[in-house]
């Protein structure tokens, strides 16, 4: 969980928050830390979105697929970063 704070302060929603605090707060959340596989889905178009989500190692592409299968790329989030799921 040590590291997990330590990437969570890189994002800029923490910015004013420091380790001791962080980790204080985040007792207090419905936290879970999640392994994907290399091209795994972790969330769908349409989905009811209720959830943030913090890229804590590697990267998240967001692609949105076209009626032939080709892939377009809407965005990257790399370490550190934050998207709704």
């Amino acid at each position: 969980m040590k590291e997990s704070i330590k990437s969570l302060l890189k994002n800029a929603l923490f910015n004013d928050i420091d380790e001791k605090e962080l980790h204080r707060i985040l007792s207090f959340a419905r936290c879970r830390v999640e392994v994907y596989e290399k091209d795994s889905l972790v969330v769908q178009e349409g989905e009811y979105c209720d959830t943030i989500g913090f890229v804590l190692e590697g990267t998240l592409t967001i692609q949105q697929y076209g009626r032939s299968g080709d892939a377009l790329t809407i965005n990257i989030f790399r370490h550190g970063e934050c998207f709704g799921a």
